[in-house]
């Protein structure tokens, strides 16, 4: 096993970032930015946080909550950016959960007024599809296998 996958492995975050999958282009982020900085009244500091998030959720062991780490690559102050991320968690553009468990840290993040406002823990496979949490083709597979095991049940 290469160095960087076993530093990567043996790392002390582990996150899962639930976002809208659908979106294809980065025009889709430049709208909600505009949203989100009409909403606070800014011109720019929300927007480009919230930016930032979408950008780097996908790396599982970033920690979206480390506001000293993301405030130096975005040369803010960790205030600035502490103040911004829980003003986009009050009005439903973003929840972060995390916890530790025996050393380590597993968070979970949502990002996305629709993926916010959902509650996950009841949502059926057309839900998540419908809030672009998964891909058409993850629904396909999903609502075949649902099917074959209903077929085996009876």
């Amino acid at each position: 096993m290469k160095a960087i996958t076993r530093k990567l492995l043996d790392s002390k975050m582990i996150g899962r970032a639930i976002i809208d999958r659908k979106r294809t282009v980065t025009s889709a982020v430049l709208l909600e930015t505009r949203v989100i900085d009409k909403e606070f009244n800014t011109p720019l500091t929300p927007s480009a946080l919230y930016s930032y998030y979408i950008s780097i959720c996908q790396i599982s062991n970033y920690d979206l909550m480390a506001d000293d780490k993301i405030a130096k690559q975005l040369g803010v102050t960790p205030r600035a950016v502490a103040d911004n991320r829980r003003k986009l968690t009050k009005a439903g553009w973003i929840r972060f959960d995390k916890f530790t468990h025996k050393g380590r840290d597993y968070g979970t993040w949502y990002i996305g007024k629709g993926v916010v406002a959902t509650n996950l823990a009841t949502a059926t496979t057309k839900d998540l599809y419908n809030l672009g949490i998964i891909t058409e083709d993850e629904y396909i597979a999903t609502v075949v296998l649902e099917e074959e095991l209903k077929a085996e049940s009876l």
